[in-house]
C-alpha cells in the first residue's frame, strides 16, 4: 500500500491526474453544449418568412446575416439565428453553406422556411436544430482520450 501511495505522489502521477482532470472538464463543457442542442430537438416548428438577407464577409468567405418573422399563437416574433450554437457551425462547413443557400433561395423566391422555436420562450428561434457532427467527434475523441489516460495511470501505478 505504501508503494502505491509513493507512486501516486511522484511528479509524473500528479501531472497525469491533472491532465485527466483537464480532459474531464473539457468533456463536461462539450457535453453541456450537446445537452443544450439536444433540447432543441423538442422545439416546435412553424412556418416563417425571411425578411432580410445580407451577406457579410468573414475572412475569405461570406456568411448570411438574416432576419425572419414567424407567428406563434397569433403573436408575431422576429428571429435572426440559423443555428443555436455557431461555435460548432462555421461558415466553412458544407452543411452551413447548404443551409445558407436554402435560406437565400427562400428569400429570393418569397417562400416560407421552417422555424423552430422554444415552446417556453417563443422569442427564441432557429432555422436548424441539427447537432453538428463535429460535436459528436469531439465527444467521442475526448472520451477515448480519457479512457486511454485512465488505463495509462493504472498501468503506471500497478506495474
Amino acid at each position: 500500500m505504501a508503494m502505491i501511495f509513493e507512486k501516486l505522489m511522484n511528479w509524473q502521477s500528479l501531472l497525469d491526474i491533472c491532465w485527466l482532470l483537464v480532459l474531464c472538464l473539457l468533456l463536461r463543457n462539450f457535453y453541456k453544449d450537446f445537452q443544450l442542442l439536444k433540447l432543441t430537438k423538442s422545439w416546435l416548428m412553424t412556418k416563417g418568412k425571411v425578411d432580410t438577407f445580407d451577406l457579410i464577409q468573414q475572412g475569405s468567405t461570406y456568411w448570411p446575416k438574416i432576419s425572419y418573422s414567424y407567428q406563434v399563437n397569433d403573436q408575431e416574433f422576429k428571429g435572426n439565428y440559423l443555428f443555436l450554437d455557431t461555435s460548432l457551425n462555421t461558415p466553412y462547413s458544407g452543411y452551413s453553406r447548404r443551409l445558407a443557400y436554402k435560406v437565400a433561395n427562400a428569400f429570393k423566391e418569397g417562400k416560407e422556411v421552417d422555424v423552430f422555436y422554444d415552446p417556453s420562450s417563443p422569442d427564441l428561434a432557429v432555422l436548424d436544430t441539427s447537432i453538428p457532427r463535429k460535436l459528436y467527434a469531439i465527444l467521442i475523441g475526448l472520451s477515448g482520450l480519457i479512457g486511454l489516460h485512465i488505463i495509462l495511470i493504472v498501468y503506471r501505478i500497478f506495474w
